[in-house]
C-alpha cells in the first residue's frame, strides 16, 4: 500500500541510484513514476461464465477463483456452508455483481454466518453500506467497501475528483473521445491527462482496446 506515501518514492529512487543490481517490489494502487519501473497490473479474479451457453458443474464453479475465494470466507464463518447445485447460481451472483473484487468478496462471504447466498443477493443493492467487516486485525479501509472507496478517493487531488464526478454520469463505461469531449470548469489539465492520472492511480480501467 505505497500509495498513501508516494513522495518516498524519491527516496526509492536513490536506493536504486546507489545499488544499480537492486530490485524493489512495491504493492501500490497508484504508480511511483520512476525510470526503469515496470508495471505488474493485479486484475480482479476470473469469474464463472456468463454467456449461458452451457451449464457448469458445480465442481467446475468450485474451481472457479471469484467462486473459490467466496467458499472460502464462507467457510470461515460457517463450517457447514458447502457449494451446491441448489446455491451455486446464487454464488455466482455474488461474485459477479462484486466484479470479481477479492475485497468485496471477503466481505459479502463472512456474512454467511447469519445469511444464505441468495439472501446476500438481496442485500447487494446497497452494496456499499451492507459490505462490512467487524475484524479487529485489518485496516480501518478494509473494514467495508465504502471505507475502501473512501481510502481510494481520498488519495486524488482536487482536478481528478471533478473529473471522477463527471465519470460516474457514465456508468456503462466511455471512450476516450467522450472524455476529450467534456468541458472541465476547473481543471488545469486536458481531460485526457486527467484521466491517464485516474488510470495510473487504478480508479478506471480499461476493458477493451479498439484495433484498427
Amino acid at each position: 500500500n505505497f500509495e498513501h506515501v508516494l513522495p518516498a518514492a524519491a527516496e526509492i529512487n536513490e536506493l536504486l541510484q546507489a545499488a544499480p543490481g537492486l530490485r524493489i517490489l512495491v504493492t501500490s494502487q497508484a504508480l511511483l513514476n520512476l525510470y526503469g519501473e515496470h508495471e505488474f497490473d493485479v486484475s480482479a479474479l476470473a469469474l464463472p461464465d456468463q454467456s449461458g451457453q452451457r451449464a457448469s458443474s458445480v465442481e467446475e464453479l468450485a474451481a472457479v477463483p471469484a467462486i473459490a475465494l467466496f467458499c472460502e470466507g464462507a467457510r470461515a464463518v460457517n463450517p457447514r456452508f458447502v457449494l451446491t447445485a441448489e446455491n451455486a447460481a446464487a454464488v455466482s451472483e455474488v461474485c459477479a455483481r462484486l466484479d470479481g473484487m477479492p475485497l468485496a468478496i471477503e466481505l459479502a462471504a463472512a456474512r454467511s454466518k447469519l445469511f444464505s447466498p441468495a439472501e446476500i443477493v438481496a442485500q447487494l443493492d446497497n452494496t456499499l453500506d451492507a459490505l462490512r467487516s467487524r475484524a479487529a486485525d485489518v485496516p480501518d479501509r478494509h473494514r467495508s467497501l465504502r471505507a475502501a472507496v473512501d481510502w481510494s478517493y481520498g488519495l486524488l487531488d482536487d482536478e481528478e475528483r471533478r473529473l471522477f464526478a463527471r465519470l460516474a454520469l457514465l456508468p456503462g463505461g466511455f471512450t476516450s473521445e467522450s472524455v476529450a469531449a467534456m468541458l472541465l470548469d476547473g481543471v488545469s489539465d486536458t481531460a485526457l491527462d486527467a484521466l491517464e492520472r485516474l488510470l495510473e492511480k487504478n480508479i478506471v480501467r480499461i476493458s477493451a482496446v479498439k484495433s484498427g
